[in-house]
């Protein structure tokens, strides 16, 4: 019998994308764009972060 490969992805919280050395130079643009009750996935974090440096400034 085949065995299947179970792949869960991984969520963090606001706090924890904010301690983590990968996102420390954008510990700001974390607490702007995550809310406080939301967990996302690193790459989610990302696209977030990038988005909002793309934004144009009015």
């Amino acid at each position: 019998m085949a065995e299947k490969e179970v792949t869960k992805t991984v969520k963090f919280t606001k706090e924890q994308l904010k301690n983590a050395k990968e996102f420390a130079a954008f510990r700001d643009v974390i607490e702007t764009v995550v809310k406080e009750d939301e967990k996302l996935t690193k790459a989610e974090c990302r696209k977030r972060i990038d988005g909002f440096l793309k934004k144009e400034v009015k």
